[in-house]
């Protein structure tokens, strides 16, 4: 029961921010062991700065994501524009190749549109590996 509340709780609160309202809780529910560690009067000082902490992680998360995408975005066109100049009908360069699985897994793991997916979908139905 505790497991299956964590976990529904842990897909729409990030673990540093669940782990940062423990604390606060306990900075708020006045224990003498987290008493004696504050200076007089430093509740508010603490618990300004554990806000502080997580409103940045979350923004340095969100910037991390759209930097994670437009590589993946750039990957894409990159490759398709790639075969599109090689005229070949076939992809076969090993390099090539593992680069757009790559890309594909970078792609389904981050959900995003399905214009790319399309586009290395397009590009995995190309890929012709070498039977020995």
């Amino acid at each position: 029961m505790t497991e299956t509340l964590i976990n529904r709780i842990s897909k729409h609160v990030s673990t540093v921010v669940l782990s940062t309202g423990v604390v606060i809780y306990y900075i708020l529910s006045d224990h003498e062991w987290v008493n004696s560690l504050l200076p007089e009067n430093g509740k508010p000082l603490v618990i300004f700065m554990l806000v502080s902490i997580v409103m940045l992680h979350e923004q340095v998360k969100k910037i991390s994501r759209q930097m994670t995408v437009h590589a993946v975005t750039v990957s894409v066109d990159g490759l398709y524009r790639q075969y599109l100049a090689s005229n070949n009908e076939f992809i076969r360069d090993e390099a090539t190749i593992q680069e757009i699985d790559e890309t594909y897994d970078q792609l389904k793991k981050l959900g995003m549109n399905s214009y790319r997916q399309k586009k290395i979908e397009f590009l995995s139905s190309k890929i012709e590996r070498y039977q020995n």
